[in-house]
């Protein structure tokens, strides 16, 4: 499990519109139980 002091980058490509993102950070969210995701 990740925990609010670990931090790791999965690198993805190929998203090219604000929608693909909010779904890909909605998904990873949920999988990862993760506290806060920062997109590029």
């Amino acid at each position: 499990m990740v925990t609010k002091s670990d931090r790791i980058t999965i690198p993805v490509g190929g998203m090219h519109c604000a929608a693909c993102v909010s779904k890909v950070e909605k998904a990873l969210g949920e999988v990862l139980e993760l506290y806060e995701l920062a997109s590029r």
